[in-house]
C-alpha cells in the first residue's frame, strides 16, 4: 500500500497516531483539526477530507470511513483509475459516522444519521459532473458524464440499541403498594449523548406491580433497532397485625380464643409447651392443661388469596399463665368483711385485695399501713427508716420528699416483705424531708396498696 497524500491544516502541535497495514488499510485517530488524507491500495484510490471528524480509516474492504460525535463537514472519494481520473466523490455535513464504498457501478454511501447538503461528483477523463442528493429516499440513481448509471444507496445504517448505555435515572428502593412501578430510563449512545424517547427508542413495563422482579423493555426506533431488557426489584411490604390481648390467665381446663386484627395471609398458631397449653393451629383456640407458664406464637405469612407473597411474614407471641383452680371457699385471712362491708366496698378498691374464683366467690384481705417508728440521718445524703411489720403483705413502698404534698423532689423505693428498716440514699443534704410508707399485695399482674401511713419529718439530712 502506498500513502498517496497526507496533509494537516491547523495547529502545528496537533498530535495524531497512525497505524498502517501495508497489505490492506491504515487509519488515523484522535484528530483535532481539519485534514486531508489519501492512499492508493491495489490500484484503487481512497481519500477523505474533513473538518471536525475524529478518526478516518482507508481500507480495501470498507472503503473510506469517517467517525465523529459532533457536527462535521466531509468529502469522501473513491476511484478505480487514478491516472484517468475515474473517481466518485460525495460531500456534505454529518453528525455521525459516514462510509463510502463502491463495486464497479454500485456505489454505497451510508451514514448513522441523516446528513445535510449532500452532493455527489464524478470525474471521467477530467470531465466533471455533480448533482445534489436529498437523503429522504433509500437510494438515488445518478448518471455520470459518460452516461453511465450509478446507483447510490443513502439509507442510514441502523445501530443496535444493545450497544447503548442504559441505566435507571434514579436508583431507589421500590416497595409493594399495589401500584405500578415505572422507573425512568436513560439511554446514551457510544459517545455518551442522550437519545430521545419516542424518537430513538420506546419503553414498555411488565411484572411491575407485585413484589419480585420488574421488567423494562427498551426497543429501538428510527436509526436504532433491537431490544434490551432491564430489571429492577420490588420489595415486600411490612405488615404489623394487632393482638387484642398481650397476656392470658387461665385455670386448668379453661379455654380462650386468641383475637387479632389486620393480619395478612395465612395465620398459624403454635404453643411453645403443648403440655401446658394446647392451641388449634388455624383457629387460635387455647386450653389450659396444667399449671405453668408458656408462650403462644402467632405467624401471618403475608400471602394473598392467589398465593402471591407481597407482604413480609410477621410473627408475634403472647404469654399464657395457667393455674390450678382454687376451692370454692378460698383460704382464710384476717379481717374478712361482713356482708354489709361487701356491699359498701368494691373489690377493686384499695385497701381490699380480691381473689376472683370460678364461681365468683370473693375473699377479702384488708391491707393496713405500717407505722413508722423512727427516721434518722447518720450518713451524708442518707436517712434510715424503721417501721412495724404487717402480716399477709408482699412488700412495702416508701416515699420521701422535700415537699409535704410529695409532688417535688420525690424518691420512691420498694422493700421486701420480711424487712422492717431501710436506708434511703442520694438525698439532698441540709434539707428537710417528709417520709411515708404503705404496704402492698401482688395478685397476678396487679399490685394493690394500703393507705399511706402518717407522715414523719426529719428536719435536716446530714
Amino acid at each position: 500500500m502506498k500513502v498517496y497524500d497526507y496533509r494537516m491544516v491547523g495547529s502545528q502541535n496537533t498530535e495524531i497516531y497512525i497505524t498502517v497495514d501495508p497489505s490492506d488499510s491504515f487509519s488515523v485517530s484522535d484528530i483535532k483539526d481539519r485534514f486531508y488524507l489519501g492512499a492508493e491500495i491495489d490500484g484503487h484510490y481512497y481519500a477523505a477530507k474533513s473538518d471536525g471528524a475524529k478518526s478516518v480509516t482507508l481500507s480495501k474492504t470498507k472503503g473510506v470511513e469517517l467517525k465523529g460525535s459532533n457536527l462535521f463537514t466531509f468529502e469522501v472519494t473513491r476511484g478505480t483509475d487514478l491516472e484517468n481520473s475515474d473517481l466518485i466523490s460525495i460531500s456534505g455535513t454529518a453528525e455521525a459516522d459516514v462510509c463510502l464504498n463502491s463495486d464497479n457501478d454500485k456505489v454505497q454511501f451510508t451514514s448513522d444519521k441523516n446528513c445535510s447538503d449532500l452532493k455527489v461528483e464524478t470525474y471521467k477523463d477530467t470531465d466533471k459532473k455533480e448533482q445534489s442528493i436529498q437523503q429522504k429516499t433509500n437510494s438515488v440513481t445518478f448518471t455520470d458524464n459518460q452516461d453511465n448509471t450509478i446507483n447510490i444507496d443513502t439509507k442510514p445504517v441502523k445501530k443496535n440499541i444493545n450497544s447503548c448505555q442504559i441505566s435507571f435515572e434514579l436508583v431507589r428502593k421500590y416497595i409493594y403498594d399495589g401500584k405500578e412501578k415505572k422507573p425512568e430510563v436513560i439511554v446514551k449512545d457510544e459517545s455518551s449523548q442522550k437519545l430521545t424517547l419516542s424518537k430513538d427508542y420506546k419503553i414498555s413495563y411488565s411484572d411491575n406491580i407485585d413484589a419480585g422482579e420488574g421488567n423494562v423493555t427498551i426497543t429501538g426506533l428510527g436509526n436504532y433497532e433491537g431490544q434490551v431488557e432491564k430489571h429492577f426489584s420490588i420489595e415486600k411490604a411490612e405488615q404489623n397485625f394487632e393482638l387484642k390481648k398481650q397476656k392470658y390467665d387461665l385455670y386448668v381446663g379453661d379455654t380462650e380464643t386468641i383475637r387479632l386484627e389486620n393480619a395478612i395471609g395465612k395465620v398459624e398458631f403454635s404453643s411453645k409447651d403443648p403440655e401446658i397449653v394446647s392451641v388449634d393451629s388455624d383457629k387460635g383456640n387455647i386450653k389450659g392443661l396444667r399449671e405453668g407458664r408458656t408462650v403462644i406464637y402467632i405467624t401471618a405469612d403475608g400471602s394473598d388469596e392467589n398465593g402471591k407473597q407481597n407482604y413480609k411474614s410477621c410473627q408475634k407471641e403472647i404469654e399464657v399463665i395457667v393455674k390450678e383452680k382454687p376451692s370454692d371457699s378460698g383460704s382464710k385471712g384476717e379481717n374478712i368483711p361482713t356482708d354489709k362491708d361487701k356491699e359498701n366496698v368494691l373489690p377493686s378498691q384499695p385497701p381490699y385485695y380480691r381473689y376472683n374464683y370460678i364461681k365468683y366467690t370473693y375473699y377479702y384481705i384488708r391491707l393496713y399501713a405500717p407505722t413508722i417508728k423512727k427516721v434518722q440521718s447518720k450518713k451524708k445524703g442518707q436517712l434510715r427508716v424503721k417501721w412495724s411489720k404487717r402480716a399477709q403483705v408482699d412488700g412495702y413502698q416508701i416515699q420521701c420528699s422535700t415537699k409535704k404534698n410529695f409532688k417535688k423532689n420525690k424518691k420512691t423505693v420498694l422493700i421486701k416483705k420480711n424487712v422492717t428498716s431501710a436506708q434511703i440514699k442520694k438525698l439532698k443534704r441540709k434539707k428537710r424531708y417528709y417520709v411515708r410508707i404503705r404496704s402492698y399485695k401482688q395478685f397476678f399482674f396487679n399490685r394493690y396498696y394500703s393507705k399511706w401511713s402518717k407522715v414523719k419529718t426529719i428536719n435536716k439530712i446530714k
